[in-house]
């Protein structure tokens, strides 16, 4: 059995390929430009643009939810949360989108004095569980165990991150 050659191959390639396309590169029907010998590929370009657009979108939204925190309560919570419907649809995620919105309409019931006794119980709740975490240092450290003194120290660390959190965030 002979061996057949395929289209591809060296001495046929060309003719075959000016067959197949005819007198249209076929550089420039795949997406590709050669410019002083080097191919730039039109995705290339294409993603460049699109990242650039990204940022431009991104900065201005970036100041935006800076100065939403002089804002009162209420008020600052519907900047962020326009600022970050804003950023869904420049994203294209409607998923996100949709529970920005709900939560945007949500916003009719937000009044300022609950919104800061939810941050008041938060945390003295959190206070409590960095006594609480506190006298289970001091239990374990009376024990002697290590293993518990340094489960403990972790758990407290970790209560005092997230008092410092609720602290940092805005109403």
């Amino acid at each position: 059995m002979a061996h057949r050659r395929s289209l591809f191959e060296d001495e046929g390639r060309r003719a075959f390929q000016s067959q197949l396309w005819g007198s249209v590169d076929r550089d420039r029907l795949v997406g590709a430009r050669v410019r002083k010998g080097k191919t730039m590929i039109w995705r290339c370009w294409s993603s460049r643009i699109a990242i650039a657009i990204a940022v431009s979108f991104a900065t201005p939204l970036a100041g935006a939810t800076a100065s939403c925190d002089a804002l009162e309560p209420c008020a600052a919570k519907a900047c962020r949360l326009d600022a970050e419907i804003a950023q869904a649809k420049a994203k294209g995620k409607t998923r996100q989108l949709a529970a920005l919105e709900r939560a945007r309409a949500e916003m009719v019931h937000c009044n300022d004095d609950g919104v800061k006794q939810r941050r008041k119980i938060a945390l003295e709740q959190a206070q409590r569980r960095i006594d609480r975490r506190a006298t289970e240092l001091k239990k374990a450290e009376a024990n002697g165990n290590a293993a518990k003194v340094t489960r403990a120290q972790r758990n407290l660390e970790s209560a005092r991150k997230a008092y410092a959190q609720i602290e940092k965030s805005p109403l």
